[in-house]
């Protein structure tokens, strides 16, 4: 639902991945035990002991996330923001973008060391990497032609209000 609500959001089809990227952010925030469970059931230890109904409902909602990022990308492709890399897929583009970013929020989650490693902001870095991965695509508008922080910000305030609030709280 997260997905749908960020997706609707912006015209352009970069902004929609930014407003996209806010909603996998703010659910790891608010929801970090969900977040967590997720990870596990998908440990094959876990996963084949899961009944086919469940499987079936978690296929069913990754499917429906992973389709909201593929019409994003074909939407960039047809609206010429950026051109498909040949032999790749819009799939392609999207699992790369669900690799970073789910990697990142493991590696959030779960790293006691990223400050002493030197990431001050984990949140943000994850941010510059998606940037220059869609600049590696020439993925217009590029990320120094565009302030996709604010775009952040307006989804923030305009989609997800009252998640807003609550992550304030939480980070106080």
């Amino acid at each position: 639902e997260m997905f749908r609500r960020a997706a609707s959001f912006k015209s352009l089809s970069r902004e929609r991945l930014v407003s996209i990227s806010v909603a996998a952010e703010v659910f790891v925030r608010l929801h970090p035990d969900h977040f967590r469970v997720e990870q596990l059931i998908r440990m094959s230890s876990i996963w084949d002991k899961t009944s086919q109904e469940r499987r079936n409902t978690m296929r069913t909602c990754e499917m429906n996330c992973m389709s909201i990022l593929s019409g994003i990308v074909r939407d960039g492709i047809a609206q010429g923001d950026f051109k498909l890399p040949e032999p790749m897929t819009p799939e392609d583009i999207v699992f790369g973008l669900w690799s970073l970013n789910s990697g990142g929020h493991m590696i959030i989650d779960s790293s006691a060391s990223l400050q002493e490693i030197g990431v001050s902001d984990p949140f943000l870095a994850l941010k510059r990497h998606n940037n220059a991965l869609l600049d590696g695509y020439q993925w217009k508008p590029l990320s120094h032609e565009h302030d996709f922080t604010q775009v952040f910000q307006e989804t923030l305030d305009h989609v997800f209000p009252e998640e807003k609030r609550e992550l304030e709280t939480l980070l106080q």
